[in-house]
């Protein structure tokens, strides 16, 4: 979550000259509810539904790029299975730079409850944590410090 995963994959994506998917993106162009709306209105265990649904469609497609939401690992299989079908890429943001993106960001993230302080700090490093040992499972990490370096080392695989 705010780890500039969307960035990153576009811009990787775009220098080994493959499509692009969003998988976020995608929820809302074949839905048309953002995952925030399928959260929100239907809750998250038929958002992940739906989120593995999507997936499972396009893990099938030949030579793109996806960003994943930061909660699709960590669901059912999926990290499993994206680790099977391709070449999983872990984006390794700081928990202090993920925090100072979601203070800053517009959007609404219902799994981040907010308070009177504004975002529930604790409630989000929990998250952070628990994400983690799905994370770790990725077959490359890349600090998410230096992205062109980043770029540059994918480019060479």
């Amino acid at each position: 979550m705010a780890a500039g995963k969307s960035r990153f994959g576009k811009k990787l994506a775009k220098h080994l000259d493959l499509p692009f998917i969003d998988l976020d993106n995608l929820i809302l162009t074949k839905t048309g509810k953002s995952a925030a709306s399928w959260i929100v209105e239907d809750g998250e265990e038929a958002f992940r539904t739906i989120e593995r649904h999507l997936l499972l469609e396009t893990i099938n497609l030949d030579r793109f790029l996806i960003s994943t939401g930061g909660g699709t690992p960590c669901y059912s299989d999926n990290i499993a299975l994206m680790n099977k079908a391709g070449t999983t890429v872990w984006l390794n943001t700081s928990f202090g730079h993920i925090l100072q993106r979601l203070e800053m960001a517009k959007t609404d993230r219902p799994l981040l409850e907010k308070n009177s302080a504004g975002l529930d700090r604790n409630k989000i490093e929990t998250l952070y944590k628990k994400r983690l040992i799905f994370y770790k499972q990725a077959k490359i990490v890349i600090p998410a410090a230096d992205i062109e370096l980043a770029i540059s080392s994918l480019a060479k695989l």
